[in-house]
């Protein structure tokens, strides 16, 4: 995340209150919703919810799961440090959670999301290799860009050379 016209200090500053923001909107579940206000539904929510609260969004949490990762790996070491990690931590599992045991309506509608989210978590060096073998079997059923982020998921994970390429030479 390169600011060129940033000093390190100010990079700092814009980065550390993006992060607050995206983990402004994390709900109990680490999953991460549409707008801070969705923390204090959630909890409102548990309260006529049998105790359950809402969750986030999946696709919001991937989105930013990949954010967190890519602050993660910024060239300068002192980037990293500004992330939560209890906050990411839960995050993540969320991510793996979802990617690992999602209900067959989540599985249906949100392919993009998981392949988003796959990335992400290999990114962040946690990847999950069954979630890759799960969408590269219903390769057919992704979008270009979303081959394209499995791939990469893939071959971050040091996962099948031929996999990667197959996901690559049918997105074009």
């Amino acid at each position: 995340l390169n600011f060129p016209r940033l000093d390190l200090q100010k990079r700092m500053t814009v980065i550390e209150e993006g992060i607050t923001r995206i983990f402004a909107m994390q709900m109990p579940d680490g999953s991460i919703g549409y707008w801070p206000r969705n923390r204090l539904t959630s909890v409102l929510n548990s309260t006529f919810n049998g105790g359950q609260p809402s969750t986030g969004h999946p696709w919001c949490s991937a989105y930013a799961g990949l954010l967190i990762a890519l602050i993660e790996k910024d060239a300068d070491p002192r980037i990293a440090t500004l992330v939560p990690a209890e906050s990411a931590g839960r995050l993540r599992e969320y991510l793996k959670t979802w990617l690992t045991k999602p209900s067959s309506a989540e599985l249906a509608a949100s392919y993009s999301g998981q392949a988003l989210a796959a990335y992400a978590l290999a990114l962040a060096g946690k990847p999950e290799t069954a979630a890759h073998e799960r969408l590269f079997d219903s390769a057919q059923l992704l979008g270009v860009d979303d081959r394209a982020l499995l791939a990469m998921a893939i071959h971050l994970s040091g996962g099948l050379e031929k996999s990667v390429r197959a996901l690559l030479d049918s997105s074009a």
